[in-house]
């Protein structure tokens, strides 16, 4: 040997302070570094396994989760930040696309582990989807709908059920709209 010390890179951080931490962290719990892998690769080495156990509809759901992922493609791994996957939930707008992303998260980060393509800490990953905020508009009928209702009452099935789930709303609103009929 020449004398020079040998150096493995960890990754590239933006600051100094960044390289500290991710030196400090792989210092704690070191993974292999010629296994580091770029997010999209990461994708690709598990879907390859975990889509043979699971059906199609689900791989399809997984799949959808990756397209909401294309800022983290070319990233490798370790330097992906739990923030930029927060970033990624955040920006959607559906509750359920956060939910799966949340899951798509662990699982991807749970194999990484199990790859040592990152240290333990990665196992649960604490990422937020918000509360669910359900939005559903009522829309009741017509005073002129309720009138075609009622006037084809017996010439169309089952339509008396309708004619009764318009009468058998708040008692308020019912009296107020329809009267006492």
């Amino acid at each position: 040997m020449n004398g020079k010390q040998l150096y493995e890179t960890i990754g590239w951080y933006k600051t100094r302070e960044d390289a500290e931490i991710a030196l400090a962290e792989y210092n704690k719990n070191p993974y292999n570094l010629d296994n580091i892998v770029t997010f999209e690769e990461l994708y690709n080495q598990w879907s390859k396994k975990h889509f043979l156990e699971i059906n199609e509809v689900t791989a399809n759901g997984y799949k959808n989760s990756m397209k909401h992922c294309q800022s983290l493609y070319n990233i490798k791994v370790p330097n992906i930040r739990i923030m930029q996957l927060q970033e990624i939930i955040d920006n959607c707008p559906k509750y359920s696309i956060r939910k799966q992303l949340r899951v798509f998260f662990n699982m991807i980060y749970k194999f990484a582990v199990k790859s040592q393509i990152v240290g333990p800490e990665y196992n649960k990953l604490s990422l937020e989807v918000g509360k669910e905020v359900r939005v559903h508009e009522k829309i009741p009928f017509t005073d002129e709908e309720i009138k075609k209702i009622k006037e084809n009452v017996g010439k169309i099935p089952y339509i008396e059920t309708i004619l009764m789930l318009c009468y058998s709303r708040n008692e308020d609103t019912r009296t107020a709209k329809y009267g006492n009929s």
